[in-house]
């Protein structure tokens, strides 16, 4: 039933993948690819591979199930442009996403978001491949990438857009980054404003942990990032000086533990987003 309808929406060519899959037959044509699984839902990771595969063929994605989506793969697909659709055993079809319903509406111009280019990473060896193949598209002197993934793979990824120098990468836990103020609010620290304008044009700012940062404060880290200026206070009293020194050109990766966790400050700031899982 899923290929009858890619068919019916232009994919004429579209045919079961030779491919063995174990849970349900999977669908390719010229122009897209399918997931479809009729056994059990689907999986955050599964989508994340889907759009994987997609973007190295150049293809459109999309997904249909019998049994659902979980609630972050359903999540993690519409945010990224995916077009999820759930069936039924009369062949019935509803889509889930934006991108579904406007296929579903005979649309089948959809794409897949395109202000950020993703990544999918497994070893130490793909981040540092991913962050060789940042620093050749040379989209600007700085590279802003946001890592769904644990510390060292991030952490691979940071050093490589150092040039494998880890002497160049400022690691911070997000916790560390601010202090409280007298009326209870949250600031970036002094000391942490300092050590960034003491880096050097081509460093890399490595902050684990974005989404323990309070919003107030990562703002401010985004504009800070954005702007390349910042303001520091010095000594206290009549000798309190401010200075508001221009900050290099830095790369920046931050991670959060799970896209869910991406504020919408973070989506439009990050260029790159380098997610955890198989292709």
């Amino acid at each position: 039933m899923a290929i009858g309808r890619m068919k019916h929406w232009g994919f004429v060519d579209a045919c079961a993948s030779t491919k063995e899959t174990g849970s349900g037959e999977d669908i390719e044509s010229s122009q897209a690819i399918a997931l479809v699984r009729i056994d059990s839902s689907i999986r955050r990771a599964l989508v994340q591979q889907l759009l994987g595969i997609a973007m190295h063929l150049t293809k459109k994605p999309m997904a249909f199930s019998l049994k659902g989506y979980t609630k972050d793969a359903l999540t993690w697909g519409s945010e990224a442009g995916i077009a999820l659709f759930e069936l039924d055993l009369s062949g019935q079809v509803e889509p889930l996403t934006t991108a579904a319903s406007r296929l579903f509406a005979g649309d089948a111009s959809f794409e897949v978001e395109t202000e950020h280019t993703h990544f999918t990473i497994m070893t130490r060896g793909d981040a540092e491949r991913v962050a060789t193949a940042i620093l050749a598209q040379g989209k600007s002197e700085s590279n802003r990438a946001i890592a769904v993934t644990e510390p060292d793979l991030a952490m691979a990824l940071a050093v490589g857009l150092a040039m494998n120098d880890p002497n160049r990468v400022l690691r911070r836990e997000g916790w560390e980054l601010c202090t409280r103020k007298r009326n209870g609010a949250e600031e970036l620290s002094q000391e942490f404003l300092a050590k960034l304008a003491s880096l050097d044009e081509g460093d890399v700012l490595f902050v684990q942990g974005l989404d323990q940062v309070p919003a107030d404060s990562t703002s401010a880290l985004l504009r800070c990032a954005s702007t390349f200026e910042t303001r520091i206070t010095l000594g206290h009293g009549i000798a309190r000086q401010s200075l508001s020194p221009e900050l290099p050109r830095l790369s920046f990766v931050g991670t959060v533990q799970e896209s869910g966790r991406l504020t919408r400050s973070m989506r439009e700031f990050f260029d790159y987003w380098v997610i955890q899982g198989a292709l």
